[in-house]
């Protein structure tokens, strides 16, 4: 038997000879066939707006659109963990109740009066620039009761579970939940008050970007981090064994990576995959908020911070 006669023989039994990998297993420092990429809010929010007149609440669950990267083949991931959407919901709909074992998060763009998330019954308004959060197993349903179109942008771990298998997914039996409770203040809700206050109380890095943290344990899988860019504020740089997700609450700025500057503004997303360097600059009173999978890599131990020059 002549060696190729052996290679060819172990892998008709499923092996894989360590001497004839044809792809190597191992390599020196994290790659990705994902890249940074921007989504602007101008554009979908107009497709949303066709989609209003022919994809009702009845039709479908969610009305959204839900950004991708051309590397995954499913047209859905928007990094290889993470994946985000706009959603729009019209005057008097009503989105069913669902739950599932992914966690999500949304941020309020456009809103009006009486629109609400509910979760596990708790009934938590939708202001504009609120973070509201669902983590993974609550029952969540959005209604719109006021007189105008509610715009938001959804993350969810859901490539995370993808890759993992532990899906799980329930539609309420009721369709729709009932509000129980309507409290001023709940862990799941932080509102832009909230936000601002916290950004008020923080102080800035020396670059001059103040940075806070909003996450909840509940979420696990997910950190949630504001930065905003002060007067005087230079830029942000990063390097890190994770996925990122920004999304442009207020302001205008870019982040060039990967060879490419790309340019941004109120409501845009701007993805950054594993270990990609970015720097970010950005005019005064800019913010960000960065929805990463960092407590993945924590708790893994994977995570590692490439060197920036702000770092050095």
């Amino acid at each position: 038997m002549t060696l190729d006669d052996l290679n060819k023989a172990v892998r008709a039994k499923n092996y894989t000879a360590g001497w004839n990998k044809t792809v190597p297993s191992l390599w020196a420092e994290p790659k990705t066939p994902y890249k940074p990429k921007q989504w602007r809010y101008s554009v979908a929010r107009e497709s949303l707006e066709r989609a209003g007149d022919l994809i009702s609440t009845e039709l479908a669950e969610r009305r959204n659109l839900l950004m991708f990267d051309d590397a995954d083949p499913n047209h859905y991931a928007t990094t290889r963990t993470l994946v985000a959407a706009y959603q729009m919901l019209k005057p008097g709909e009503h989105a069913r109740a669902h739950r599932h074992s992914p966690s999500a998060l949304r941020l309020v763009l456009e809103s009006g009066d009486a629109i609400a998330t509910v979760v596990d019954g708790v009934e938590l308004p939708m202001s504009e620039g609120a973070v509201l959060l669902t983590p993974g197993g609550t029952w969540h349903s959005h209604f719109n009761n006021g007189s105008k179109n509610s715009y938001w942008i959804d993350f969810l771990d859901v490539p995370l579970v993808h890759q993992l298998e532990p899906m799980f997914f329930d539609h309420h039996p009721d369709q729709f939940q009932v509000s129980e409770q309507r409290p001023a203040q709940h862990p799941y809700l932080i509102d832009r008050p909230t936000i601002e206050a916290k950004l008020r109380d923080a102080k800035a890095d020396p670059q001059g970007v103040t940075i806070v943290d909003i996450s909840n344990e509940d979420l696990p899988t997910m950190e949630l981090t504001v930065l905003r860019f002060g007067d005087n504020a230079r830029s942000f740089e990063i390097q890190e064994a994770s996925n990122s997700i920004f999304a442009v609450m207020s302001g205008e700025g870019e982040m060039e990576s990967d060879g490419q500057t790309i340019q941004w503004s109120f409501g845009d997303i701007v993805s950054l995959p594993m270990w990609s360097r970015a720097t970010i600059k950005a005019k005064a009173g800019a913010t960000l908020l960065r929805v990463s999978d960092k407590p993945v890599m924590e708790k893994l131990k994977l995570f590692r911070r490439g060197k920036t020059r702000a770092a050095e």
